[in-house]
């Protein structure tokens, strides 16, 4: 099934490819709410490691995640990629206002979330 997926695409369309493929054959969730509880466990499992010092089990835990998050974006009928790529765009806008703003060099974190919050008050 996984057959003709190149291993040379970038992880994430990878991801999307596999998950497709195996969805297709109905290696899938019943419902969003499965879906929804993978990513909460993965979470937890996340949260169980990584304050420790297996950076590797942070890696395969911080990997479940994100794989289980790409699933839950296919589940819904989503690209994760162009999901990503909007969250970029939209992540830049609001820091490129930060740095409009303020002094990044000498601001505080909290005069830098203020302003945050301004720049995303800014696109309502």
């Amino acid at each position: 099934i996984l057959d003709g997926i190149p291993k040379t695409f970038p992880a994430m369309l990878r991801a999307e490819k596999i998950i497709k493929k195996v969805t297709a054959v109905g290696f899938d969730w019943e419902s969003v709410d499965g879906v929804l509880d993978k990513v909460q466990e993965e979470i937890q499992e996340l949260k169980e490691v990584i304050h420790g010092d297996e950076k590797e089990k942070v890696q395969e835990e911080l990997g479940d995640l994100i794989f289980s998050l790409i699933n839950l974006s296919n589940y819904l009928g989503y690209s994760a990629s162009d999901i990503l790529n909007k969250t970029n765009k939209k992540f830049e806008k609001r820091f490129r206002y930060v740095e409009s703003v303020c002094d990044i060099n000498k601001s505080s974190i909290e005069v830098m979330e203020e302003k945050w919050k301004e720049a995303k008050s800014l696109e309502d």
